[in-house]
């Protein structure tokens, strides 16, 4: 997650996992969406990418925190048509 500095950002979010909220910086590269988190040291930053009608993560997510993201990331794709 080293390149940041060329990623578009798409828009900021927050999350709960484990209920503590986490705010999120959501970028977009290569056919990637990359979510940096703000407490790296309580969530780590991760990746959802999209493939034949599924989003996939790059590294290990908690299920419950990748459905959320999904969900939200779906919304923001939608608002933008």
């Amino acid at each position: 997650m080293n390149k940041i500095f060329a990623m578009t950002r798409l828009f900021h979010t927050n999350i709960s996992f484990n209920n503590v909220p986490v705010d999120y910086a959501v970028f977009f590269n290569d056919e990637e969406y990359h979510f940096q988190s703000s407490k790296e040291e309580l969530v780590k930053s991760f990746i959802l990418k999209r493939e034949h009608e599924e989003w996939l993560t790059i590294g290990y997510i908690n299920e419950e925190l990748k459905n959320n993201a999904i969900t939200i990331l779906e919304k923001y794709l939608l608002s933008q048509h």
